[in-house]
C-alpha cells in the first residue's frame, strides 16, 4: 500500500511540473506592430523589454517590429533620436501600434555660435554640443580628453604620455599644408590661439637639444569642472562668422555661471595611479650573457641582472583637489573656483603640477535691460620633463627610453666611485637622466573679458566685449658635466624665456524679432585684436661646476647662441550675419 502511495505521488509530481512547463511556455509569444510619427512611419527605431537590454528590436524600412515577450505585463520602451521616449505595456494583444512625438525640448535647447547663441531647430550650419552632464569620468581630465570620441568628425591624439602633455586635435581632417591645422578656442567669446607661448618659429633650437620641443597645452589653465559646455562649429556657414582663423573649425567653450537663489559649496578630492600599461619583453643578465657567449660576442659582465624599463619607470601617483562656490541674488550672481592637480609621470623624475582660480560675475540693472558679464581665469603649470626622446638628434642617437632598451642589463647602477655606470664613449645609463639633465617649464596664463549688454529697444541689443590674455613661458634646461653626453662640452643649459599678450575689442548690434509663424535673427559687429609675441633663447656650455647650471650664464665658458625676438600684428574684422 505504501509503495502504490509512493508512485500516485511521483505521477501527481510529474504531471504537476508539465502543466507548469507548459504554463510558462504559453507566457512566451510574439508581439508586432508598426512605430509612426501620426503621418508617417518611423525607420530604425529601437524596441526594448524595460529592465532587460539583451531582448530588443529595430523597426524596419517600413516603420514594423517583432518582439518577443514573456508575460502581459512586460513594458516595451521605444527609443528614437529627436523624439520622446514611449513606454508601452505589452498585454495580450498580438499587434502593438505605436506613435511617437517629437522631441520639441532638445529642438529648443540653445547652442553658442559665433558671437551669440541659437536654437538647434533654428540651427543652418554643422555645430555640435557636449554639455558637463554628458562629460566622460574620470580624473585628472584635460578640456581636450573630455571631447575625445564626443564628436563627428573631431579627432583627437594626445602627443605624448607625458603628465600635462598636449593634443592635437583636427575637425574634420588637415586643410592645411604649410600652416596650422589647429582648431579656434573661444573661451567665453575670448579667441585663444593655440600656439601661443610655442615660440617655436621663432627660437632657434639649440643643437644637440636632447629635449623635445613640444608646445604647452592651450588649456592647461581651464579646469574641467568649470565648464558648462563645448560647441564645435564645423562646416563653413558656422566658422566664416571667424573668417580665416576659423578655417580649420571652432571650438567654444562656456564656463560656468552663478543662479539666482542658489548658493552652494563644493568640494571635490580624487586620487589615482598610473603605470605602463605595457613593456618590451627584454634579455634578462642570464639570456644576454648567454646570447654573447654562444655568438662569440665580447661581453662586460656586471655580475647583475636589472631589466632598465623597470628602473626608470614606476606607478605614479595623481591627485587634484577642487574647490567651489556659487550665490546669486535678484540682480547679482557669482561663482567662484580654485584647484591644484599633481599628476606624477610613469617614468621618474617626470611630474606636472598645476594651479588655476576662476571668478564669473553677472550683475543686471534697468529691470534686465543692462547686463554685465565678468569672466577671469589665471593658471600655473610647473613641470618637470623626463628626456623620453630626442627631436633634434645627435651624433649618438640617444634617449632615456632608448638607452632602456639597449644597455646592458649586467652591468650595476653605480661604479665604485659612487658615479652612474655609463659605457663610454658609447653608451648613458639610463637612470642618469633622471638627475643629469633636468628641464623645468613653468607656464603661466590669463584670460579675461568683461561684457556689457544693452537692450536699448526691444528687438535691438548693443553688446560691447573688451577681452584680455596674457601667457608666459619659463624654461630651463640643463644637461650636466658629469654625464656622458655633456661631458665633452663641461655641461650644456638652454635657457627661453617667451611671452604673448593680446587685447580684443567687439562691438555688436543684434535684431531679434518674431513676425507670427517667422523671426528673424540678426547681427553685425566690428572687431579690433592687438597680439605681441616676444621671446628670448640662449645658449652656453664649459661650466667648472653643474651647481651653476642657468643660474649664473656669466661662469660658462662659451655663450654658443643668444636668439631674441619680437613681433606684433593686428586683426580687424567686420561681420554679419543672418537667419
Amino acid at each position: 500500500m505504501g509503495n502504490k502511495l509512493k508512485q500516485n505521488l511521483r505521477m501527481l509530481c510529474l504531471l504537476m511540473m508539465t502543466l507548469i512547463v507548459q504554463g510558462v511556455w504559453a507566457q512566451v509569444r510574439t508581439v508586432t506592430g508598426m512605430v509612426s510619427d501620426g503621418k508617417d512611419p518611423l525607420i530604425g527605431v529601437t524596441v526594448q523589454v524595460k529592465g532587460n537590454a539583451k531582448v530588443g528590436t529595430i523597426t524596419d524600412m517600413d516603420g514594423k517590429y517583432t518582439i518577443e515577450v514573456s508575460s502581459p505585463g512586460t513594458i516595451l520602451v521605444y527609443s528614437y533620436v529627436g523624439y520622446q521616449t514611449t513606454e508601452k505595456m505589452a498585454g495580450k494583444n498580438a499587434s502593438l501600434d505605436v506613435v511617437m512625438k517629437a522631441d520639441d525640448k532638445s529642438l529648443d535647447e540653445v547652442v553658442v555660435v559665433g558671437y551669440g547663441t541659437m536654437k538647434k531647430s533654428d540651427l543652418t550650419g554643422s555645430v555640435s554640443q557636449l554639455k558637463a552632464e554628458d562629460f566622460k569620468s574620470g580624473s585628472n581630465l584635460s578640456a581636450q580628453q573630455l571631447m575625445q570620441g564626443a564628436f563627428a568628425g573631431v579627432n583627437i591624439a594626445q602627443n605624448s604620455g607625458k603628465p600635462g602633455g598636449s593634443t592635437t586635435i583636427r575637425v574634420r581632417g588637415g586643410t592645411s599644408v604649410n600652416a596650422s591645422n589647429d582648431p579656434l578656442y573661444v573661451i567665453d567669446g575670448v579667441p585663444i590661439d593655440a600656439s601661443a607661448g610655442s615660440g617655436q618659429s621663432n627660437i632657434s633650437t639649440y643643437n644637440n637639444d636632447f629635449f623635445d620641443q613640444e608646445s604647452a597645452n592651450p588649456l592647461s589653465m581651464l579646469n574641467p569642472n568649470d565648464i558648462e559646455s563645448i560647441d564645435v562649429l564645423k562646416d563653413a556657414s558656422a566658422t566664416a562668422i571667424y573668417g580665416s582663423r576659423g578655417a580649420n573649425g571652432v571650438i567654444m567653450i562656456t564656463t560656468k555661471k552663478g543662479k539666482a537663489g542658489v548658493q552652494q559649496l563644493n568640494y571635490g578630492y580624487s586620487v589615482g595611479f598610473s603605470t605602463a600599461a605595457k613593456k618590451l619583453d627584454m634579455l634578462s643578465g642570464d639570456e644576454y650573457r648567454k646570447v654573447c657567449t654562444d655568438l662569440g660576442l665580447p661581453l662586460n659582465d656586471g655580475g647583475e641582472n636589472h631589466n632598465w624599463q623597470d628602473e626608470i619607470m614606476h606607478t605614479a601617483l595623481q591627485q587634484s583637489h577642487y574647490l567651489s562656490f556659487m550665490s546669486g541674488g535678484e540682480y547679482t550672481n557669482y561663482r567662484a573656483s580654485l584647484s591644484y592637480n599633481n599628476n606624477g609621470g610613469i617614468m621618474r623624475g617626470a611630474r606636472n603640477e598645476s594651479y588655476s582660480g576662476r571668478v564669473n560675475i553677472n550683475h543686471s540693472a534697468l529691470d534686465g535691460k543692462l547686463k554685465f558679464v565678468l569672466n577671469m581665469n589665471y593658471g600655473e603649470t610647473h613641470s618637470n620633463q623626463a628626456p623620453t626622446s630626442s627631436t633634434v638628434g645627435s651624433e649618438m642617437g640617444t634617449s632615456m627610453l632608448y638607452e632602456a632598451y639597449v644597455f646592458n642589463p649586467t652591468l650595476p647602477v653605480y661604479t665604485s666611485d659612487g658615479d652612474y655606470n655609463d659605457v663610454r664613449p658609447y653608451r648613458v645609463q639610463p637612470l642618469s637622466y633622471i638627475d643629469e639633465l633636468i628641464d623645468k617649464r613653468n607656464n603661466k596664463r590669463f584670460i579675461g573679458n568683461l561684457k556689457a549688454d544693452w537692450n536699448f529697444y526691444k528687438p535691438l541689443t548693443f553688446e560691447v566685449n573688451i577681452g584680455y590674455t596674457n601667457n608666459s613661458q619659463d624654461r630651463n634646461s640643463y644637461i650636466s658635466k658629469s654625464n656622458l653626453l655633456g661631458e665633452n662640452s663641461g655641461g650644456r643649459v638652454t635657457v627661453q624665456r617667451l611671452k604673448d599678450y593680446s587685447k580684443l575689442m567687439e562691438l555688436i548690434l543684434k535684431y531679434n524679432q518674431q513676425f507670427g509663424d517667422h523671426r528673424i535673427d540678426a547681427m553685425a559687429g566690428y572687431s579690433y585684436q592687438y597680439f605681441w609675441n616676444e621671446g628670448i633663447n640662449t645658449a652656453a656650455y664649459g661650466f667648472q661646476s653643474d651647481e651653476f647650471k642657468w643660474y649664473n650664464l656669466a661662469a660658462a665658458k662659451t655663450i654658443e647662441s643668444i636668439t631674441s625676438y619680437a613681433e606684433s600684428n593686428k586683426l580687424i574684422s567686420f561681420y554679419g550675419r543672418a537667419n
